[in-house]
């Protein structure tokens, strides 16, 4: 009786562990640059090592270059670059908010999305002084250097967190993933389209700083017979194993959704590059760090189960079940849209069809299309580039007014930021109200005074910045296979954010130099 009790519970537990979902873990390297020689030496080091250790546990490390990070190798490691090249395997950006000063995040602030289009361009198509951040037109650099030296596109872009600079990057030079939606806006998914690009996905992430660096450090204390105790922690509320830790992360995940660990580096983790101090990692420590990444990997892949993958693997992964609306969708769309402007008093962050939650830049253009008899083009537009202020006053019009205003809406790239309609003017959020209240049966319409932007609070306004938010027109959950929609919580907010709030609240002074992360 008790065989038979036991033989069906690892019946059971067996039937359990073949219906959870797939879990993967791919691992990047973001390569910044140095000035010194001594720094550089180190930094070619440091890709070499972490390229050894992935290839031990089969994974495929993903490189994220700046344009100055993409001239230091070329100048120091030229052969590195040269077997990427050959190699076929992707290659990542990494430069949105990088220094030298102005950084990019600095250089589009408060200029209109044309202006900013263009300081894009020309930062990422010309050569950049790494001491002074003065930009050479005269000579290339930046993202074109490194399309025409690949003879590809890069697949990602590295910390989007201004919507010009994903647009530049993403219509002239190809990218077609970016990072860091979630932390940034807090929407419920890492895992979803922003622009028309994939957010890469990060439903556990190990922080460099913050989590594998504070256990080697403990675990070298330990090895060299010294007190852990003594070794100063940013979170010391957190187990400092960082089994133990990760685990706790992972157990937050839904075991029915599949799921991606992210490890992530800077090169100069390696070797502790500070502006603040000359201290550099012993040679010891740095070969130490690297058994300490390997047994990590191991650990990830053999004792939890994750596979390895990579970012083009998982963009295909959403690819594939990128549904597209159609006016079959209109009524729903449109029930939504009034619904939530009416009960919430806001526009939603995206609309459920049947068979797909889609943007309110294609609830747009569905609705559009349904009110005018035309056939639906959904494209790849952009929300509203220009803000827009509320209407004194409700906006009201007919049916017909509706139609004969987006029939003369003209041709453009983007969703206009106003439309006339009835002899006024309403902003597109009322004017996307107005046309769901009319496909929805309703002869007339008023629209309250409607925001543009759904209700999405951005993490810290340094990152969110209001032209940003507006692009949350573009939001659109991804899916997965028959798992649906990615509604799955990542782990990682608390960690990522960690960083500014300590600046902001000015507890980085507490922390030692060499203690500090790089900026």
């Amino acid at each position: 009786m008790n065989f038979r009790i036991i033989l069906c519970a690892i019946a059971m537990a067996v039937a359990a562990q073949a219906a959870a979902a797939p879990r993967y873990i791919y691992v990047f390297h973001n390569l910044n640059s140095f000035v010194g020689t001594a720094e550089q030496e180190l930094a070619v080091e440091a890709y070499k090592g972490l390229e050894e250790v992935g290839r031990r546990n089969g994974i495929t490390v993903e490189p994220f270059f700046t344009g100055l990070s993409f001239e230091m190798y070329q100048r120091m490691a030229p052969e590195l670059l040269e077997a990427l090249k050959k190699s076929g395997r992707d290659w990542h950006h990494h430069g949105a908010n990088r220094a030298p000063n102005p950084q990019p995040i600095q250089r589009v602030a408060n200029k209109t999305w044309p202006e900013a289009i263009r300081a894009i361009e020309e930062y990422e198509s010309s050569a950049l002084d790494i001491r002074t951040g003065k930009l050479d037109p005269s000579r290339p650099g930046g993202l074109t250097r490194m399309v025409e030296y690949f003879g590809r596109p890069p697949l990602a872009t590295g910390r989007f967190v201004r919507a010009p600079i994903m647009a530049a990057i993403k219509d002239r030079y190809g990218a077609k993933m970016g990072v860091g939606t979630h932390d940034w806006f807090g929407v419920p998914s890492s895992w979803l389209w922003y622009m028309g690009t994939l957010n890469r996905p990060d439903d556990a992430f190990v922080h460099p700083n913050w989590d594998f660096m504070e256990w080697v450090r403990v675990e070298w204390a330990v090895k060299r017979g010294e007190d852990p105790k003594t070794v100063k922690r940013s979170r010391p509320n957190e187990p400092w194993d960082i089994f133990a830790k990760i685990d706790e992360r992972l157990k937050q995940l839904d075991p029915d959704t599949p799921a991606f660990l992210v490890f992530g580096f800077h090169n100069n983790d390696l070797f502790g590059f500070n502006f603040e101090t000359k201290t550099r990692f012993e040679p010891e420590y740095r070969k130490y760090f690297l058994e300490k990444m390997d047994e990590f990997l191991k650990w990830a892949i053999q004792k939890k189960g994750f596979q390895p993958v990579t970012l083009r693997r998982a963009y295909d992964m959403a690819r594939a079940n990128f549904i597209t609306p159609t006016v079959a969708d209109a009524p729903v769309l449109a029930s939504q849209i009034v619904e939530s402007v009416e009960k919430q008093k806001s526009l939603p962050l995206y609309v459920r069809a049947p068979r797909s939650g889609h943007s309110l830049v294609e609830a747009w253009q569905v609705l559009a299309a349904a009110l005018t008899g035309r056939q639906a083009e959904v494209k790849d537009l952009l929300g509203p580039v220009e803000l827009v202020p509320l209407s004194a006053q409700p906006v009201g019009a007919t049916g017909e007014e509706v139609r004969a205003a987006v029939r003369a809406l003209p041709a453009a790239s983007s969703i206009p930021a106003r439309v006339s309609v009835a002899g006024k003017l309403a902003n597109a959020g009322e004017f996307l109200y107005l046309m769901a209240r009319v496909v929805a049966g309703a002869k007339a319409a008023e629209a309250p005074p409607v925001a543009m932007t759904p209700p999405v609070a951005a993490r810290e306004e340094r990152f969110g910045d209001a032209l940003s938010l507006l692009q949350m027109w573009t939001y659109k959950p991804a899916y997965f296979g028959k798992a649906g929609a990615r509604l799955q919580r990542a782990t990682s907010v608390e960690v990522n954010l960690r960083t500014g709030r300590m600046q902001r609240d000015d507890e980085m002074r507490l922390l030692r130099p060499e203690d500090r992360p790089p900026w």
